[in-house]
């Protein structure tokens, strides 16, 4: 697990530590070697401060200039993904659903399930949903996950816009711009997907506006 800004490149491990490592030397600038009482799920930079999260159902903030926690973020469930963006923190975690913060004044906003059928149905908490990563662009938070369907959701409201089927295993990434969202998963493909429309037309084996490394992942594409 790792998170990168300027100069400066943040990683987690599963042996509970996390190093801050300098972009322009590679070497290793600070060592927290019990950051979590669990593994490091999850990482991201954001201004002077970066944030993680960890199995050990904590997120915590920390200083970029002293290498110190200054804020430790209880929850239920074992942390999942999360992400940043100025004043607001959104944390997923394992069956727990979807998680809003203020940064303001570190006290929760909003909180919702990622997968609302499955708590009627009255699923265990541990065989829920969860999601195995994060991405706001604007108002809209997209959703990997581990069911293998993209969620996307209104971020002021927590009501789902639509959901995504285009894989068939566990997503474990996803980019998007202004016009399209990119999806990887463990069926080994990569989905490209109108950001508006959502699958159209799939088109296998055909490479649009991706870079060469992935020539030789099996790509599944789908475009307008």
């Amino acid at each position: 697990m790792y998170t990168c800004i300027h100069l400066i490149r943040v990683t987690g491990s599963d042996d509970c530590s996390i190093r801050v490592w300098s972009t322009v030397s590679w070497e290793c600038a600070a060592i927290i070697v019990t950051a979590h009482a669990g593994p490091v799920t999850s990482l991201q930079l954001e201004g002077a401060f970066f944030f993680s999260g960890s199995t050990d159902m904590l997120v915590k903030v920390w200083s970029l200039a002293s290498v110190q926690s200054t804020v430790s973020l209880q929850h239920a469930t074992a942390i999942t993904s999360l992400c940043v963006s100025r004043l607001l923190l959104i944390v997923a975690t394992m069956g727990g659903g979807v998680h809003l913060w203020s940064l303001m004044d570190h006290t929760p906003l909003m909180q919702w399930p990622v997968d609302r059928e499955e708590v009627e149905r009255e699923v265990p908490k541990e065989s829920r949903t969860h999601l195995t990563k994060l991405l706001l662009n604007g108002t809209r938070l997209i959703g990997a996950g581990s069911n293998s369907v993209l969620y996307e959701w209104d971020i002021t409201t927590g009501a789902c816009i639509r959901t995504l089927l285009g894989h068939s295993r566990i997503l474990t990434d996803v980019w998007a711009d202004d016009n399209r969202l990119v999806t990887a998963s463990t069926d080994y493909t990569v989905c490209v997907w109108h950001m508006k429309k959502g699958l159209l037309k799939e088109k296998k084996r055909e490479v649009v506006d991706l870079d060469p490394f992935f020539l030789d992942i099996p790509i599944r594409v789908i475009v307008k």
